[in-house]
């Protein structure tokens, strides 16, 4: 989970450097584009969509013609 986070972490960094900063008129307003919890949406995103393709993969593995490399992907994301 935490290297999940620290990669999240980095992709907010990059999105920050292409995005730019916000021309703002205060001095004290944010310049961010992306809200402070940015790393932990993408996180959560993240475990949502493995939890999704376990569901999957979980289904396509029990068909009797299931193929080979279906049991390999469940394995890596497990």
């Amino acid at each position: 989970m935490q290297a999940r986070f620290d990669f999240a972490k980095k992709i907010v960094e990059d999105l920050e450097d292409v995005l730019g900063p916000r021309n703002r008129k205060i001095v004290f307003a944010n310049r961010r584009r992306l809200a402070n919890n940015a790393a932990e949406r993408i996180t959560l995103g993240m475990m949502q969509a493995i939890s999704d393709l376990k569901k999957k993969l979980g289904d396509l593995i029990k068909k009797p013609n299931a193929p080979i490399g279906i049991a390999d992907r469940l394995a890596i994301i497990s």
